[in-house]
Parts: structure tokens; C-alpha cells; sequence
């Protein structure tokens, strides 16, 4: 069952939107300390494998007063997801929660319901055009973002690193005795500018492990809809 936190709410208003193939981005707001999250993680792996997808997991720290502090809990993540929750009109903060592509949400261990929103966000999604390419001599990767004919809404460029997988033996709480496995794993979100349907580059310090990953997303201005992604 679903842990939930509730909290005032405000409204949210689409822009309008373009279909393209760019992968749908797909973000799980879980927790080591909650019971219901492992199927919803077990689920995102299966999706990022799957599907087109960019799949993230952000690990929420509201949890880490039931016997356990999770390993890769940030209240930043917190943060993003009481956002979404209001640009949404949510009624509930809650894990596990997944967001797709900025626009929707569901439980992210109900299939249908992420089935049903998958398929409407391949149907209405945006494509800004994103290129990626890496400078090892600079040690930075570097990024192209075209422009639309269409008129689009303010977007941040936002850098996120992630762990891509992870295994933690959980010692005490909810999940007592079980070895948790996690995919991309956020540890850092950096906005690197302000797009406004002009093209435009930007650039952000490489990643320097093997077992980290890089992706780059298009995000209307207030925690709105992505308009673009791509991930090294």
C-alpha cells in the first residue's frame, strides 16, 4: 500500500504539445523505508529496458525517521516531488510515485495506470531538438539545443548525474533483512541556463566514473513538462 503525506495544492495548465521520438522521461519518487517501493523499482528497471525511456530514481528523505536512514535520500528530491505536487494538483505526497515526462502521475507499481500514462505521453510529447557530445581533452560534455518553429514556454537546462545501478542491504525498518536493488540513482541536479526557443549551447563537467550517468532534460519553467531529453 502506498505511504502518503497530503498538503495544499495549486493548479497546473499544459502547454501545448508536439509528438517526436525522444524518449519519455520517467521519474520514481521512492524510498529504502518504505515497503511498496521494491516492486516499483523492480518495475522502472524493467521499463528502462523495455521501452524508450529515461528512467531516474529520486530518493526522498520523509521516510528516515521509521528505523532507517535511506542510503541515497536527498531532501532536494523531497523538494522536486512536493513541487510536482502542486504543479499536478495532487492531492498526496506519497511513495512510490511516478512522474512522466513532468505531465503525469501514478503509482509506479500499478501497471495499467503507468501503461495508460506512457502511452499518452508518447502520443502528446514535445521534442525539442538535443545533441550531446562529449570533449575529453576539456573534460566537458557539451550541449546543443535547436529551435522550434512553434512557440514553447521558457525552459531550464538541467544536468542530472546518477548512479546507475545500486545494491543496499537494509539493516532495520520497513524493508528489514532485504538487499535492495536501485537504477539511476540521482546524486545531483544543475540548471545550466534558461532556454527560450532559440538554439543554443551549453556545456557541464563530464562525468569522470564508469558507473555514472549523465542526462540532460528540457523542463518548461516551474517544474513543467520536459521539452526535450537525452542521456550520455
Amino acid at each position: 500500500m502506498k505511504r502518503i503525506i497530503t498538503i495544499a495544492l495549486s493548479v497546473f495548465m499544459a502547454s501545448p504539445a508536439l509528438a517526436a521520438d525522444r524518449p519519455v522521461v520517467l521519474e520514481l519518487f521512492t524510498s529504502q523505508s518504505c515497503d511498496s517501493c521494491p516492486a516499483a523499482d523492480a518495475y522502472l528497471r524493467q521499463l528502462s529496458v523495455e521501452s524508450n525511456v529515461l528512467a531516474l530514481s529520486y530518493h526522498v528523505d520523509y521516510w528516515n525517521d521509521l528505523d532507517w536512514k535511506d542510503t541515497y535520500s536527498s531532501p532536494a528530491h523531497t523538494s522536486r516531488q512536493r513541487t510536482y505536487l502542486q504543479t499536478l494538483n495532487e492531492k498526496d505526497l506519497y511513495t512510490p510515485e511516478l512522474i512522466v515526462d513532468g505531465a503525469r502521475s501514478a503509482v509506479g507499481s500499478r501497471v495499467s495506470a503507468v501503461t495508460d500514462a506512457l502511452r499518452a505521453a508518447n502520443t502528446d510529447k514535445v521534442d525539442v531538438p538535443m545533441t550531446l557530445a562529449a570533449d575529453t581533452k576539456a573534460n566537458v560534455l557539451k550541449i546543443h539545443i535547436g529551435a522550434l518553429p512553434n512557440t514553447l514556454p521558457k525552459a531550464e537546462v538541467i544536468a542530472i548525474r546518477y548512479l546507475r545501478n545500486a545494491t543496499t542491504d537494509v539493516k532495520s525498518g520497513e524493508n528489514r533483512g532485504k538487499k535492495l536493488s536501485t537504477i539511476n540513482n540521482v546524486s545531483e541536479m544543475k540548471t545550466l541556463g534558461v532556454w527560450n526557443n532559440q538554439a543554443a549551447d551549453y556545456q557541464v563537467a563530464l562525468n569522470t566514473k564508469p558507473e555514472e550517468g549523465m542526462a540532460i532534460i528540457l523542463q518548461a519553467v516551474g517544474q513543467g513538462r520536459i521539452l526535450g531529453a537525452a542521456n550520455q
